[in-house]
Order: C-alpha cells, then sequence, then structure tokens
C-alpha cells in the first residue's frame, strides 16, 4: 500500500484551460536511468533520449501545447508545458502528463526489454506559472539545471552546497 500524499493541487483549478506550468517527473527511486552530468552538461543514456523524444511526441501529438523549455536530468526531468487556447476537448495538465509517461514508459520497457519495469515516481510536481517574469524565472533555472546537479536536492551523489 503506498502512503497517502498531500496533493499539490489547487482546490477548484481548472488545469484544462490554457496557461503555463512548470513540470517535475522523477524516476521511480530516483535512479539515474536517464544519463549522467559531466562538467555541468547531460550526457543522456537511451532511455533518456527515449524521454526527451517523447516530449518531442507529446507536442507534435496534442498541437495546442508548446514545450519551449525542458531539461532531461540523469533520474527527473523539468519541463514548461503551455497551451493558449483549450484543446477540444480539454485535455487538462494530468492527462498530458499521464499520455507522456505512459508513452515514455512503454517505449523504455521495450528498449529494457522488461515490459513489467517500473519507470516513474507517482505523480507530479507542478507549478502554475503566474506571469512572464515568472516564466522568464523558471526557463533560467531549467537552462541551467545541469550547471548545478553537484548540490541539487535531486542528485543521489551531491556533495555539500557550496557557502
Amino acid at each position: 500500500m503506498f502512503p497517502k500524499r498531500r496533493s499539490v493541487r489547487i482546490v477548484g483549478y481548472d488545469y484544462a484551460q490554457p496557461g503555463a506550468y512548470f513540470v517535475t517527473l522523477c524516476v521511480a527511486g530516483r535512479r539515474s536511468m536517464f544519463g549522467r552530468v559531466v562538467d555541468g552538461v547531460v550526457i543522456l543514456s537511451p532511455l533518456g533520449t527515449i524521454a526527451e523524444q517523447a516530449l518531442i511526441w507529446l507536442s507534435e501529438r496534442y498541437s495546442h501545447i508548446r514545450i519551449p523549455e525542458y531539461a532531461v536530468m540523469p533520474n527527473h526531468l523539468h519541463a514548461i508545458v503551455s497551451w493558449d487556447a483549450p484543446s477540444d476537448p480539454p485535455k487538462p495538465l494530468g492527462a498530458l502528463v499521464n499520455a507522456y509517461k505512459a508513452t515514455a514508459s512503454g517505449r523504455m520497457r521495450r528498449h529494457l526489454g522488461d515490459q513489467g519495469a517500473t519507470i516513474w515516481q507517482r505523480g507530479l510536481y507542478e507549478h502554475i506559472i503566474e506571469d512572464e517574469a515568472e516564466f522568464y524565472e523558471k526557463a533560467e533555472y531549467i537552462r541551467h539545471n545541469a550547471e548545478t546537479w553537484e548540490w541539487d536536492h535531486e542528485n543521489p551523489d551531491a556533495v555539500r552546497s557550496p557557502k
């Protein structure tokens, strides 16, 4: 039985409405399946390449969304997902993430030759981007995430943060 987790979702918020969202998805067990960071640059593994290709698939499959920034890290990924007009019928953020996870997982399991492999941690972290300044802040964080990997709390081998 999984422990009950507190939802970070805003009660009553319509996650199908146009907007921009900062999303983080983590690998189950925080395993570094997607690659490694060398000198502040992510070197993707074959599974990391699949994770990246599935993000591209998502933006092609659902023409109303854009993914202007993303980073596939060794054991998680960050993306900004946005849309200006609702789809018909509207797809909420959770449904888009589920479509991404299902597609990426299927491709990864085929690559691994293990149809039962657990790829993703349950759920996601999402943050509603309120304005252009916040969009820029999140985009910069994504662009520079690999440069701070050595100290990142998502890094299982992280060293103490510099003072």
